[in-house]
């Protein structure tokens, strides 16, 4: 896959088209104010000037929304179940015509009330955190779901992109516009079996790297530094299995000491 044929299915903040009349079957005072963002797929947007960023989907849709204090959103109506994560701003969410239906789901991290990993008061912190933050009851709520920063997952989904290569991967040069482990690993894995010759710039070099790279090497892989930050690799067909002791992780061990 080619870097144009990649820029399809990239969506930045800054292209990100609204639409101020999302739902145009029940408008309420105000709802004009409210922006709604499709990123991939239509969603369950019925107006035919909303602006779909990527109309391929891979089974789910992501969309985004902004509104000022005080807007309330159009009623409306569909069969497709919702997550929502609020970025910024307090946000309440209410389903039916008396804010009865539905279910209420609420989402806490854990470190971000104790800075301690396994701390024995979570959830509880969370939970509490969460009630009095809401102005809820526990009896309002219907599910409460725990899980490690949400914010940075859902961070990490909006600059997910869905590629597919039906005829194979083929090598290019690729400069990193920033240097990121993640990415570094991820193609040199995909060079390694890719047609042809790739050459990587930028790359990061943590110990985790060069451990990558020593296993796939050994598998039968063709990687090789030709300088700190720039990697040649010359893909491959098949690779043997071998047995290889991961290298340990420099996280926790600064955790644990």
């Amino acid at each position: 896959m080619t870097s144009e044929e990649m820029e399809k299915f990239i969506v930045r903040y800054s292209d990100l088209k609204p639409c101020k009349t999302a739902f145009i079957d029940a408008h309420t005072p105000g709802s004009n104010q409210k922006e709604n963002f499709t990123i991939i797929g239509s969603g369950v947007s019925e107006s035919p000037d909303q602006h779909v960023h990527i109309k391929e989907t891979p089974g789910f849709n992501i969309g985004a929304a902004g509104q000022p204090p005080g807007c309330t959103n159009s009623l409306h109506s569909h069969t497709t179940a919702e997550v929502f994560y609020v970025l910024k701003g307090r946000w309440r969410f209410y389903w039916g015509r008396h804010g009865k239906d539905g279910e209420v789901i609420a989402a806490a991290q854990e470190e971000r009330f104790t800075r301690k990993k396994h701390d024995p008061r979570y959830p509880y912190n969370a939970i509490n955190f969460v009630l009095e933050y809401s102005n809820l009851k526990l009896s309002n709520i219907d599910h409460i779901v725990f899980y490690e920063k949400p914010f940075l997952k859902f961070e990490r989904l909006l600059e997910t992109y869905v590629a597919t290569a039906p005829k194979g991967l083929k090598g290019n040069k690729i400069r990193f516009p920033k240097i990121s482990v993640g990415a570094t690993e991820n193609l040199i894995i995909a060079a390694s079996f890719a047609k042809g010759t790739t050459l990587l710039s930028n790359c990061a070099i943590e110990p985790e790297i060069q451990d990558l790279v020593n296993f796939l090497n050994l598998m039968g892989c063709n990687i090789k530094w030709i300088s700190k930050r720039k990697i040649k690799i010359v893909g491959v067909t098949e690779i043997k299995e071998i047995s290889y002791s991961v290298m340990f992780d420099r996280i926790e061990a600064g955790t644990y000491l």
